[in-house]
């Protein structure tokens, strides 16, 4: 995402959230300030009722008037009572209406303050996008492959070889000459080979103990060997593979 996109929606995630604790601050205000209203009437309503208490009691200790008069003011206490509790619950009423009818207020200018943003938001993308496809493209530089460019170069190879006399622990050594080590050539590979039964007069195959290179002498190294209790002669050939590059052609 472009750095300006980025900013842009983190700045409407920052304002978002700035209303909603907003909001929540203010009900919970009002909600307290509901709270100390009624506990307030309620303990009006107590002091009330202590003191018609006070009152009834006095009348009735003066005999069957005081009863009479006493009959009275139970009366006019159940309707004090009534008009306290009716009082009570208005209030509780008109605060429950009052914090409602804010909180649905304040949700409504949440959601258009959202809706514009978002709106800008989205008015930024596209222009954003309209600048970036009028933007000229720079040019892509062409640059010349090695290989179109530099000259060819190549292996010459060759291969040197030696053969054992036929005997029961043949060993052979194939090595570059002193003229092709002098003109660049060095031993990269060898192998051995070795005869079959049925080949110059062998009759059982022998085993190829050792194929090893002669790094330093430009050498390859073979020997074969003759199984146990099964006597056996056999011959043995090595081969020196050497290289060297080549000129640039």
């Amino acid at each position: 995402m472009p750095d300006d996109l980025k900013q842009a929606t983190d700045e409407l995630s920052s304002r978002v959230a700035v209303l909603e604790g907003s909001l929540n601050d203010r009900i919970d205000s009002r909600l307290a300030k509901t709270e100390i209203q009624l506990r307030n009437s309620t303990a009006d309503v107590r002091v009330e009722v202590g003191h018609v208490k006070g009152q009834i009691a006095m009348l009735v200790g003066g005999g069957v008037l005081g009863f009479l008069v006493s009959v009275g003011w139970l009366v006019w206490l159940q309707g004090k009572t009534s008009s306290v509790g009716q009082t009570v619950d208005d209030m509780i009423r008109r605060a429950g209406d009052q914090i409602t009818a804010k909180a649905d207020e304040q949700a409504r200018q949440l959601s258009q303050q959202y809706a514009k943003s978002l709106e800008g938001l989205n008015a930024g993308i596209e222009k954003a996008s309209k600048e970036r496809a009028q933007r000229p493209q720079a040019p892509v530089p062409v640059v010349a492959s090695e290989t179109a460019t530099a000259k060819r170069q190549a292996f010459e190879c060759l291969t040197e070889l030696n053969q054992s006399a036929l005997m029961r622990f043949p060993t052979a050594t194939a090595q570059l000459t002193v003229a092709e080590v002098a003109s660049g050539y060095r031993a990269v590979s060898g192998g051995c080979s070795i005869t079959s039964a049925g080949q110059d007069g062998v009759v059982h195959n022998a085993p190829l103990i050792r194929s090893t290179p002669d790094i330093a002498n430009n050498a390859w190294i073979c020997a074969a060997a003759d199984p146990p209790n099964l006597p056996t002669m056999s011959k043995v050939t090595a081969y020196v593979v050497g290289c060297r590059v080549a000129a640039p052609t």
